[in-house]
């Protein structure tokens, strides 16, 4: 009934890669647009989004551990299906969400590059963000690629042999194989930036 899930992922590798290409084109456009931003420019502009932010980050970390792990990953976890239900409506979901978790990434790292140096940056994305970005961005590549396989298909060009009906069965059956894993690695994810991120953080904020 379902597709073995690596062939899955084979068989989509090139949505994949477009979806990880879209992410990190937008990342790179925003962290080097805010990299050369003067400092003053920059908190000038983002005082008060940043202000909320941290409003609400604290909210959801001063938490129980295993509570907020489970806070983030329903919230991953939503984010995902949305990309993966709405992406019937030509792709916009998953095109839109992609774009913007890249050029939140790239945003976060320029903010810091800007104030702290590069060297800062770079130290924030391995300790904070690569733990638990390589299980979570894997999962939502994945759902990003069939998001966008089932916009693509479905409304503009029916797979190979198929017309639109059965190219949405065909992409549901392949959503619906994969979906299991993607839920996996998105609570991996959870796990990690709550008992590995965060103390790898309170690491480097300690010896800086």
């Amino acid at each position: 009934m379902f597709f073995p899930v690596k062939s899955v992922i084979k068989s989509n590798a090139r949505w994949v890669l477009f979806s990880a290409g879209l992410f990190i084109v937008t990342g790179m456009f925003f962290f080097l647009g805010i990299s050369f931003i003067e400092a003053s420019t920059l908190v000038e502009f983002s005082d008060s989004s940043l202000e909320e932010m941290d409003g609400l980050i604290e909210l959801v970390l001063g938490g129980p551990p295993l509570i907020t792990t489970l806070l983030i990953f329903l919230n991953n976890t939503m984010t995902a299906l949305q990309m993966l239900f709405l992406g019937v409506f030509l792709g916009i979901s998953p095109l839109f969400t992609i774009t913007f978790n890249g050029a939140m990434l790239g945003g976060v790292l320029g903010s810091i590059a800007s104030e702290g140096g590069f060297l800062e940056a770079f130290w924030a994305l391995i300790a904070g963000i690569l733990p638990h970005g390589i299980p979570e961005l894997f999962a939502i590549f994945i759902s990003s690629a069939l998001g966008l396989k089932l916009g693509y298909h479905c409304i503009i060009r029916p797979l190979a042999g198929k017309n639109r009906w059965q190219s949405l069965l065909f992409i549901w059956k392949e959503i619906i194989s994969v979906l299991p894993l993607m839920v996996a690695l998105l609570f991996i994810a959870a796990f990690i930036e709550i008992f590995v991120t965060m103390n790898l953080l309170e690491l480097l904020n300690a010896g800086n």
